[in-house]
């Protein structure tokens, strides 16, 4: 049922269940896909998020101990869905960007004033060296796994949160030096096994979200948090990343996401009509780039077009269901009204 792997998600383990009690689900008075639909847009508990930040703070601290023992420096940041607030789970995993502070990178046409004479990637490879040997020492109970590309994955132990520890270097952008703000400066991420570093603008992404959310009333992060749901949910695979689910709603018409306090179910009627639009117009479909311009949505290593078939399929499911305990009520959806 979706409500049960709803609540499963939604509720910390580690948390006293009673506040599970104040989950907007439990408090409708409906049938299961409506309950399920309203109570997947909502934002997670403020204190589930406070405690995944606060369990990033603990690994940051290891952090910082082990690179001034060892004569370097770093910067710490966020990057992620728990950062735009379109997290689906009390127990989120976090990224802990951990930034070189000795150089940046600067985005054409910008030329740095005193060039750089070290090794970046052999700087960032360092720091990584470090950021391991301090990780496993410190959290000795824990799985530290040191083999990902690109990151440090740690859980279990004593965190109640899995951290992904990320060795980055910043990015600036003539916005940015332009002093258009924070959300236009990027990272470049270290991928230790190709020794190169990988593009990316996370704040600007998070700049976007914020952005159209407003534009909508709060209907971008809704549709967002209830597709990011039935993903996880499906009975059968959705083979898209988050980030591709939000990107893929992202390319909607602005105002497509608008929806009164009690006229949420509407939204899933929207997603329905975008999702069968851009299934059946691949055309459009192929222009979409994600929020922060970096990439088209629908690329080598992006969103594939089965993706949006198995999450059209979810969201054609769960209508479906919607309209069928409506119909016991003799409502419509258009016309009804939920109160929570």
């Amino acid at each position: 049922m979706r409500v049960d792997k709803l609540r499963a998600r939604r509720v910390d383990p580690q948390v006293k269940l009673q506040k599970a009690v104040n989950e907007v689900y439990e408090r409708i008075q409906d049938d299961d896909a409506v309950r399920y639909a309203i109570g997947a847009m909502q934002p997670i508990d403020p204190e589930y998020t406070a405690n995944t930040y606060a369990e990033s703070g603990r690994v940051q601290d290891q952090l910082a101990a082990g690179f001034l023992a060892a004569g370097r420096n770093a910067e710490y940041t966020h990057q992620g869905s728990v950062t735009s607030d379109t997290h689906i789970r009390a127990y989120s995993d976090i990224d802990l960007l951990v930034l070189e502070t000795r150089f940046l990178y600067l985005e054409p046409p910008l030329v740095p004033s005193v060039p750089y004479t070290g090794n970046p990637i052999q700087d960032l490879s360092g720091l990584r060296a470090i950021a391991e040997t301090k990780l496993t020492t410190a959290f000795h109970a824990a799985t530290v796994d040191c083999t990902g590309a690109k990151a440090i994955c740690m859980s279990g132990g004593s965190l109640r949160r899995k951290i992904d520890v990320v060795i980055a270097s910043w990015l600036h952008t003539p916005d940015y030096a332009n002093g258009h703000g924070n959300q236009y400066r990027g990272v470049y991420v270290l991928d230790r096994p190709k020794q190169t570093v990988i593009m990316n603008k996370p704040f600007l992404h998070n700049h976007k979200v914020d952005q159209r959310d407003h534009v909508e009333g709060g209907g971008f992060r809704k549709i967002v948090r209830l597709l990011k749901s039935l993903k996880y949910d499906a009975a059968k695979p959705v083979s898209l990343a988050s980030y591709d689910v939000t990107a893929i709603a992202y390319g909607a018409p602005s105002g497509f996401w608008n929806a009164a306090r009690g006229q949420e179910l509407m939204l899933v009627q929207q997603a329905f009509t975008w999702l069968d639009y851009l299934n059946n117009n691949r055309t459009q479909a192929s222009e979409l780039y994600v929020p922060n311009g970096t990439r088209k949505v629908f690329t080598d290593g992006g969103a594939t077009y089965q993706g949006l078939a198995e999450l059209h399929r979810e969201v054609a499911g769960l209508l479906n269901d919607i309209n069928q305990g409506l119909s016991r009520s003799f409502r419509k959806l258009n016309e009804a009204r939920i109160g929570y």
